[in-house]
């Protein structure tokens, strides 16, 4: 885990994103390689989903708010990894007929780690386990030149849901 202290900001940021509709709390960690949390989607908001956001940060000119989502989302009833490009959520990856559930438990962890050409490729794997129900698991790797620089944050979201989550965890490289 990533010790006492080693986050460069400990202040957590509330970002609502008007054009995706998602809200999501962000911290900024070294050189992050895996984020876990587990996640349980509640009723009450008009999807069904939770995510981990990875490496938030501006890119472009004009600079416009780039960040992946790895998410569970019952509409689909999928794990997916998603980009959120400034304009639009583009899919990644995506693993379906997961069998997810109203008001379970699930761990969500993505690993980050060097693609084949660590110069500009990125390898994502996205796991899913039951934690109310162990026998739902789901997992899904993707290799993108969407992510570096890996400068961003890192935090918790959802897309016009309501969600718990608990066990934040974030690991370094």
């Amino acid at each position: 885990a990533v010790p006492a202290g080693a986050f460069k900001d400990v202040r957590r940021v509330r970002y609502v994103n008007e054009a995706a509709r998602t809200d999501i709390r962000l911290w900024l960690a070294p050189k992050v390689g895996l984020v876990r949390a587990d996640v349980q989607m509640l009723a009450g908001g008009g999807k069904l989903n939770a995510a981990l956001v990875l490496n938030f940060r501006p890119a472009g000119d004009p600079p416009q708010d780039v960040y992946l989502v790895a998410e569970v989302d019952r509409g689909t009833d999928s794990v997916r990894l998603r980009r959120w490009n400034g304009v639009g959520f583009s899919t990644l990856g995506a693993a379906a007929g997961v069998g997810l559930k109203v008001n379970d438990w699930y761990r969500l962890t993505a690993d980050v780690e060097a693609g084949p050409d660590p110069l500009t490729q990125t390898r994502i794997t996205v796991d899913l386990v039951g934690v109310t129900d162990p026998g739902v698991t789901a997992s899904l790797v993707a290799v993108t030149t969407q992510f570096l620089p890996g400068t961003g944050r890192f935090g918790l979201g959802t897309d016009q849901g309501v969600a718990r989550f608990s066990n934040f965890e974030v690991y370094e490289l």
